[in-house]
């Protein structure tokens, strides 16, 4: 495997990705640091593969774990600012608008949030206690 500089990757980069191409690996260099590799396409595939199949692996393990709502990981994370301005302060929305920026007037204005989204978990941070 051959290790080059940044300046010489740079002046040689036909001929590394020939040698990639031909299933030769060559390591970059950064101020005598190895920083980077140019590697055959089918080197990165197998790695990335293989990392699919641990992922997979790692998740059927858990398969039959106990889940949380998104309002119990929304509320866990807000925990740390209870009682803060940022946790007791309704958010303002001094209009709403559609995905073309017109006003919506017709819609009507949910408490603690300016839409069904926001609604839902306001409602769900309640139930938490938040």
């Amino acid at each position: 495997m051959d290790e080059l500089s940044v300046s010489e990757v740079a002046a040689q980069l036909a001929e590394v990705l020939s040698r990639a191409e031909a299933g030769q690996s060559t390591v970059i260099v950064r101020s005598g640091e190895r920083v980077a590799a140019v590697v055959p396409i089918e080197l990165l595939d197998a790695i990335d593969a293989a990392i699919d199949q641990l992922a997979a692996r790692e998740a059927g393990q858990h398969r039959g774990d106990p889940t949380v709502s998104l309002a119990e990981v929304l509320a866990d994370l807000l925990e740390p600012f209870a009682g803060s301005t940022l946790a007791t302060t309704e958010p303002e929305y001094p209009f709403r608008t559609d995905p073309m920026g017109d006003e919506i007037d017709s819609m009507p204005r949910l408490e603690g949030g300016g839409g069904s989204i926001l609604a839902d978990i306001d409602r769900h941070m309640e139930e938490f206690g938040r």
